[in-house]
Formats: C-alpha cells, sequence, structure tokens
C-alpha cells in the first residue's frame, strides 16, 4: 500500500474519531475557547462585526458569518478540515 493510501486512511479515521468527540462533547466551540483564551478580542470581533453589519448594505451576512464561525463546535471542525485535507491529498498527490 503507498504512503498516500495509508495517509489517506489514517485522515478518514482521525476525522471520524473527531467528529464523533464532536456529538459527545456538544458545548466545546470556537467562541467559548475564543473567550476562555481571551475574551477581550472577542468582544472587539463582535462589535466590529456589529458595526459593519450597521454601515453596509450587506453587513448582516458578515455578522451572520462571524456568529456561525462562533457557534461552530470545535472537533465537528477539525473533523471536517481532515476529510477536507483527505480529499486535497487524493485530487493533487501522484499516485
Amino acid at each position: 500500500m503507498s504512503i498516500k493510501v495509508k495517509l489517506q486512511i489514517y485522515l478518514v479515521l482521525l476525522a471520524s474519531l473527531l467528529m464523533f468527540l464532536g456529538v459527545l462533547f456538544e458545548d466545546i466551540t470556537f467562541g467559548k475557547l475564543w473567550f476562555y483564551v481571551n475574551g477581550n478580542s472577542l468582544v472587539g470581533i463582535q462589535s466590529f462585526s456589529e458595526s459593519v453589519s450597521n454601515s453596509y448594505k450587506y453587513g448582516i451576512f458578515f455578522y451572520d458569518f462571524v456568529m456561525i464561525l462562533l457557534s461552530l463546535n470545535l472537533f465537528f471542525l477539525s473533523g471536517v478540515l481532515s476529510i477536507l485535507a483527505s480529499l486535497i491529498l487524493f485530487l493533487f498527490l501522484s499516485p
């Protein structure tokens, strides 16, 4: 078995494990982790996104995007990124 295939299998297994952990630990979100690390910068980002949403025509989409990112489960997001990395390896590495 080639290294590419082994790496893809490991990445898919890692993604499965991370997504399973995301189901078990639903309360670990990106925003909560950011709040525990540095709450002042989180408040600054939220106020910036609110000011953008009030001042621009399509700013509400930016505010919604920031809120969706902050409410994402950290394990689930890591699992999805692992699957995307496996897909990129499959598409762009030679066999």
